[in-house]
């Protein structure tokens, strides 16, 4: 039967029909505690952790999740977008080389020429060779020393947390983002 429980630290309450005082009975059941509420809907089941007060909350995360199906469905239509542009790019690199067609101005207004470009990887599995290869072979000026962004976030915040280390503005520009995480809830 669907209905709202408190949860305390120790034991549920039946709250069946009170989710105002879910709340306050979690408080006085274990003072400072964690709190939270299960909500058993025909749907499925909600768990709810807090301290204050949800019923400000619930409305931005429901505009949150949203917002993040909105992004999920346009990154679909823009993957699907870009293979259908690259089909017809194919199509129309063919068509102009069959041609012999290396570039031509349609209404005066767009410019398409015919361009070939070569992309290079290493194969898996022998980057250290790849790079003594490379730098044998007159290759050296390409290496650069990097850090990887999230590394280098990950560091200067322990860094500043824990070691208590003052960063020169003149040299690092740290920014401070805040998230929510949006996962799946577990179906209990």
């Amino acid at each position: 039967m669907p209905g709202v429980f408190a949860v305390g630290v120790h034991q549920p309450v039946d709250m069946v029909g009170k989710s105002k005082s879910c709340l306050l009975q979690a408080e006085a059941q274990d003072p400072g505690g964690e709190r939270g509420c299960i909500i058993e809907t025909e749907t499925g089941v909600n768990t709810i952790s807090f301290s204050g007060s949800i019923d400000v909350v619930i409305p931005a995360l429901k505009e949150l999740r949203a917002a993040d199906d909105l992004v999920k469905e346009l990154d679909r239509k823009l993957d699907r977008a870009k293979k259908d542009r690259a089909a017809k790019e194919e199509e129309a690199f063919l068509l102009m080389e069959r041609e012999d067609v290396q570039n031509i101005t349609l209404e005066d207004k767009m410019f398409f020429r015919k361009v070939t470009k070569i992309y290079g990887y290493k194969q898996p599995g022998v980057k250290e060779q790849a790079q003594a290869w490379l730098k044998k072979n007159g290759f050296a000026d390409l290496f650069q020393e990097t850090v990887n962004s999230r590394t280098l976030g990950s560091e200067l915040k322990r860094a500043v947390e824990e070691d208590q280390v003052e960063l020169p503005d003149d040299l690092f520009q740290c920014i401070t983002k805040n998230n929510v995480g949006i996962n799946k809830a577990k179906q209990t």
